[in-house]
C-alpha cells in the first residue's frame, strides 16, 4: 500500500510567468495580518500642590482696593529698607539683588539675560557675587553720563 504522495515543492516565478495549475496546486498560505496594538491610555500627572488652596478674595469697592495696594507698596518699601549692605551674604539671589538695586526681579532676569550684570548660573537659578554686584554698580556709576534732573 504504497501511496503515490507528492511533497510540496518551491516553485520560482520569474519576470511575472506564473504557473497558476502550479499556484493552485500548492496555494501559499498569506500572511497573517498583524493586529493593531490598541492605544494605550495616557497617564494623566497629578499635580500636587504645596500651598494650600488660596482663599477668593473679597471683592472690594475701589478705594478699599486702593487702601490694600497702599499698603502692599509700604510693606515691600519697608523689607527693601531693611537690607544692610555690610551684612549680605557672599553669593546673592535674585530677590537680595533686586532689593539691593531697588529694582524688580524681572528687571534682575533682563539684566542677567543681556548679560549687563555678572552672574552665574546653578540649575535653573541665577546667583551674583556680593562683589561683582557692587564693583559692576560702581563701574555703572562711573561710566554712566551725568544725570540731567536738576
Amino acid at each position: 500500500m504504497t501511496e503515490n504522495t507528492k511533497s510540496p515543492t518551491l516553485v520560482v516565478v520569474k519576470d511575472g510567468d506564473a504557473d497558476e495549475s502550479a499556484q493552485e496546486a500548492f496555494p501559499c498560505p498569506s500572511p497573517p495580518t498583524p493586529t493593531p496594538n490598541p492605544p494605550r491610555p495616557r497617564r494623566r500627572r497629578r499635580v500636587v500642590s504645596r500651598r494650600p488652596p488660596a482663599k477668593p478674595r473679597p471683592q472690594l469697592s475701589p478705594e478699599e482696593e486702593a487702601e490694600r495696594r497702599a499698603e502692599v507698596r509700604r510693606r515691600r518699601r519697608e523689607r527693601i529698607a531693611k537690607i544692610d549692605i555690610n551684612n549680605l551674604p557672599e553669593v546673592l539671589g535674585v530677590p537680595e539683588v533686586a532689593c539691593l538695586l531697588r529694582v524688580s526681579t524681572n528687571a534682575v532676569y533682563a539684566a542677567a539675560a543681556r548679560e549687563e550684570i555678572p552672574c552665574a548660573r546653578v540649575g535653573r537659578t541665577l546667583r551674583f557675587s556680593r562683589v561683582g554686584v557692587l564693583e559692576w554698580l560702581r563701574a555703572q556709576d562711573r561710566g554712566s553720563p551725568p544725570s540731567r534732573r536738576g
